[in-house]
């Protein structure tokens, strides 16, 4: 059965973006089926229809983004 990555992540910079294409494409190697998106862009459906999530987010100062 093919595993359904879902890989949220928030980037004000372009770094935390560039890490989770990273991790995309890790896991489509490894045989998972990968979607990336914006936090922007998730719905809560979104989290019906994946088998697994990771989520990146950017720092500032020691804390997360609001997003």
């Amino acid at each position: 059965m093919e595993v359904k990555l879902l890989i949220v992540y928030d980037s004000y910079t372009g770094n935390t973006e560039e890490m989770a294409k990273a991790v995309a494409e890790g896991a489509e190697k490894a045989g998972a089926k990968v979607v990336l998106k914006k936090v922007e862009e998730v719905i809560a459906e979104d989290f019906m229809e994946y088998d697994g999530f990771a989520f990146g987010t950017p720092t500032h100062c020691g804390t997360m983004s609001s997003k």
